[in-house]
């Protein structure tokens, strides 16, 4: 909302523009407004229904026009029947409402999706692009079937797990399987514990067989038995 010179101590000298006087004849992004208390509530909504906003310490409103888009993972109409969202705030905002399905209902949208997020930070990370694209399409096998409890931003922390970790899962330039699902397993903490620790344990077996091998092949010493 903004705030009047001397409205409270340590206020900025000459005041400042809130968010929505800067938003005036542009779009104003409200992102979890079902998080919003309830006091605060109470002051958008005067926003929306005067058109206009009162800075803090400040005596005179100043008009507003503008285009607000709110956000919310949460049901508003079951808040508003709690009393834990106003109803009149609710019907102010609810004129035109999209619903976004979950990741979990969009499974063709997930490969591009997650191919996108790599092109655009592979090269910050110093990894090739076809490495990139090998390294996420072993990713996306592993996941299949998964639910994304956490949508596009768990896909997206999990692309960037998978870059900040690309001396971890190709010591050698190739990529250990093993240790991708380790760090696969880590960073879905959304599954359910024994899931995690079958998928921790299956990790760590394949990744001990991986390293008897080397010691095996760098002293010259048969196979025996490795896989049963």
């Amino acid at each position: 909302f903004g705030h009047e010179e001397g409205a409270f101590t340590g206020a900025r000298r000459g005041g400042k523009t809130g968010l929505i006087e800067a938003a005036h004849t542009g779009t104003l992004f409200l992102d979890e407004i079902g998080d919003m208390p309830l006091a605060l509530q109470t002051r958008l909504l005067r926003v929306l229904q005067e058109r206009e906003v009162l800075r803090v310490g400040a005596t005179a409103a100043v008009p507003v026009d503008l285009r607000v888009i709110a956000a919310t993972h949460a049901d508003l109409a079951a808040q508003v029947e709690r009393g834990l969202f106003r109803r009149d705030l609710y019907y102010r905002l609810a004129v035109l409402r999209i619903e976004t399905p979950p990741l979990r209902e969009r499974g063709a949208d997930i490969a591009p999706l997650a191919a996108g997020l790599m092109a655009r930070r592979a090269p910050a990370a110093g990894v090739p692009a076809d490495q990139a694209s090998a390294w996420l399409a072993a990713l996306l096998e592993l996941a299949a079937g998964y639910g994304w409890p956490g949508n596009v931003r768990e896909l997206e922390n999990l692309v960037e797990r998978l870059l900040a970790c690309h001396g971890y899962l190709a010591p050698e330039g190739r990529l250990d399987r093993a240790r991708l699902l380790e760090v696969f397993a880590e960073c879905t903490q959304a599954r359910p514990a024994p899931a995690r620790n079958r998928l921790l344990k299956g990790a760590r077996t394949a990744a001990e067989r991986q390293r008897v091998r080397e010691v095996l092949q760098g002293t010259g010493v048969a196979e025996l038995g490795l896989d049963t």
